[in-house]
This record gives C-alpha cells, structure tokens and sequence, in this order.
C-alpha cells in the first residue's frame, strides 16, 4: 500500500464563523464501508440492497456509526468496544447545539470532525444571587466589581444611578435590578447596608446589574436553553452542584435593550424553569462503563428525568439503602465487577423495602438463556446493547412508571 510502518494520530482544534471545530485523525486502514453496510443491514438500519442497486454513500454509511450500541467487532476487547463511545460523542455534540460526523481521509485513515457554537465552550463567569436562583454573568463583559453602601444609589431623572471614581475619573452608571429586569423576585435593595452591583460594560456603554450578593468565577460549559418563556436576556444555563442551574445573562442584549428603554419591569422576560417545582423521577444508572452511564444519563437527563449513577451492584445497593432520595426506576447492566446485574436483581427482590423498584436488565448478553434468567429473577424488562435504541429505552421506562 506504500504506507509508512509510523502511525499517526493527531488533533486540529479550529474556530470560524461562530463555531469551534474539533477534528480528531488518523492515518490507519480507514473504516470498512463493506463491513458497516453488512451490519447495518443485521440490525435494521438500513434495508438490503436490490441486485444491481449502487452501494450507498460513504457519508450514509459512516454516519451509521454514530447509532448507540453501532460496532463492527465480533467481541469486545481492549481495542474493540461495545459501540457507545462514538454514540455518545455525538449526542454531547447535537446537546451543545452542534454535531459530529466522521469521513475517511486520503490516502489512509479517518477523522471524525466534532462541532459546536463558541458560545457553548468554556468560559468564565461571574456567579450572583437573587432571591434563590443563581445567575451567571459572563466575565467578557465585566468591568468591575461594586459593594456600596445603599444610601451611595442615587435617582437621576428617574433612573438609578452609582457614582465612582476609576482612573482618576468620576463615572456615574446606571443602575437595574436583575430581579427586576427578569420578573424575578429578589432582595436587592431590601438591605439597608451595602448592596452588590456588577457593573458590565461593551464599547462605550456600562450598566451596573444589581444583585444580592456575588459568589466566585467558574469555568463553565454554557448549554442553551429551548424553555417558551426564555428570550433573548438569557444565554444559556450552567450546571452547578447540588443539581442547581445558574441562568447566564447575555450581557450584550441586556446594555442592547436598556440602551432603547425596554427594561421596564419585565414579568416575561424569563420565568426561570428551575424555579418551578417540578417532580421529576428518579432513575438509578447501574453500570461499569463510563461511557454507557455517561450516554444513558445524557438520554433521561434530557427527557427530564433525575439520574443518580452506581458502578456496579455493590455501589447500587449501598446508595439504595443510605440515600434519601426515593429511587423511581433501576436501568442496570448484567456483567459488573463484584456484583452482577443478576446479583443486584436477586439482592433487590429479596429486600421488601426495594423489592417494589421497576428494574430494567440493559446487557450485552442476548443469548436465550441470560434473558430467560433475568426474567425469572424479576426483571421489568430487558434490553439488548448490541440493539440498544434511546426510543425503545424511553418507551420502556415510560410504561414501567
């Protein structure tokens, strides 16, 4: 083939048009189009072709790869997988507002090109307080940071303003309340003593954003938000410990809509989907891969669904019994270290406390007999890897609760 004994393996990380790129390569065989098409063909993904019919494209069959459970390996090895790893690779992708494709190159190897907005990498931002929710604000537009006492705010033709000093210059900046200019219901101002102000600023125009009080600076990965209520005020959210979201302002629409007087007080602006109460379920992911816990909680954290995430039997057992969260649902693997899929099963029917939980068997072991096993042990329903499809798993775990 005329291919150096050298292999290459590299990485070309990109930012244009408002998206950053990431293209992974190698210099290897290349993907075997023939043998993708034979399994997609096994598992339904595609239909047989007729005699004489054109082969599919290598874009079809390559994007048939990134299908959960998709592998052309007979048997799982250190090289050859389960086929989640590219599956999930491309679902963090699409949920950061992107995708991923792969493509071969020329003469030898492939490369899979992963993208996504900039606004969903990483950045700084500022985390504030109002009332109970947490906001962000990006640091890119963050020009200083205030605590005055509450008689230094003062009324100019209306509108409240702060005065400073910075660089040898009096400054005087208009003042809103976050809580306010949301529809939120906050303490800003309530507080007789010294009250936060952030105040952001683009080009030539500032506006200090009022708040409670400021916490830290994160580096955080900024996700979008598609809620009815939301506009243009918010940028996206962020995920914090404890399950909490910070809502992150974008700092350009804000000075934008305070610059043509459209910050009144706005009631619609965003009504914060975390302030809601919302009961969610919650689903406990029993698995020794990473890479499928990572996937299955992707999938039931986007149909709203609260995850709580175990290793194997063991560590599931422990968390059933000393947590405080009443467990709605079980998605449990069979072949995990210490103890199996059908040790948990057995340990949980055998238990009156937790022998109520719905539990689904998700394995890669699909002969009759494991099946027949799990069934018989009182499983809900069991689930094969190697034809794992998201639908069928929410369809699943939808009749069960």
């Amino acid at each position: 083939m005329g291919k150096t004994e050298r292999g290459e393996i590299g990485l070309r990380v990109t930012a244009r048009a408002g998206k950053l790129e990431i293209v992974v390569y190698d210099d290897g065989r290349g993907p075997d189009l023939r043998r993708i098409e034979e399994v997609a063909i096994q598992r339904g993904l595609m239909p047989a072709r007729a005699e004489r019919e054109a082969a599919p494209t290598a874009e079809r069959l390559l994007a048939i790869v990134f299908e959960p459970g998709f592998s052309t390996a007979e048997a799982v090895d250190r090289v050859a997988g389960r086929g989640m790893g590219l599956s999930v690779v491309a679902e963090t992708a699409r949920q950061a507002g992107g995708g991923a494709f792969m493509r071969r190159r020329t003469p030898y190897g492939a490369e899979v090109v992963i993208s996504a907005p900039l606004s969903a990498a990483r950045q700084p931002i500022l985390l504030a307080f109002e009332g109970e929710q947490v906001y962000g604000l990006p640091t890119r537009a963050l020009n200083k940071v205030l605590h005055v006492p509450s008689d230094q705010i003062e009324r100019v033709d209306g509108r409240e303003v702060i005065k400073f000093t910075a660089d040898g210059n009096h400054v005087v900046v208009p003042v809103v309340s976050l809580g306010l200019v949301l529809g939120a219901v906050g303490t800003a101002g309530k507080d007789a003593g010294l009250v936060s102000i952030a105040v952001m600023r683009l080009g030539d125009q500032s506006l200090g954003v009022r708040v409670d009080a400021f916490s830290d600076v994160r580096m955080a990965t900024v996700a979008a938000l598609t809620h009815p209520d939301v506009d243009d005020l918010v940028q996206g959210a962020v995920q914090l410990e404890h399950e909490q979201v910070a809502i992150v302002i974008n700092p350009e629409a804000l000075l934008r809509r305070y610059a043509r007087n459209e910050l009144g007080l706005r009631t619609s602006a965003v009504r914060a989907p975390v302030q809601r109460k919302v009961s969610r379920r919650n689903i406990l992911i029993v698995d020794d891969s990473v890479t499928t816990r990572t996937l299955e909680k992707s999938i039931l954290e986007t149909h709203g669904y609260n995850v709580i995430l175990a290793v194997d039997g063991v560590d599931a057992l422990d968390r059933l019994r000393s947590s405080t969260v009443n467990i709605d649902l079980i998605v449990a693997d069979v072949e995990m270290p210490r103890m199996d899929g059908f040790g948990l099963l057995a340990a949980l029917k055998g238990d009156a406390h937790l022998a109520r939980i719905p539990i689904i068997m998700m394995t890669s072991r699909a002969a009759p007999d494991d099946v027949r096993r799990g069934m018989e042990l009182g499983a809900d329903a069991y689930l094969v890897k190697q034809t794992f499809d998201q639908r069928e798993l929410l369809s699943t775990i939808g009749q069960l609760l």
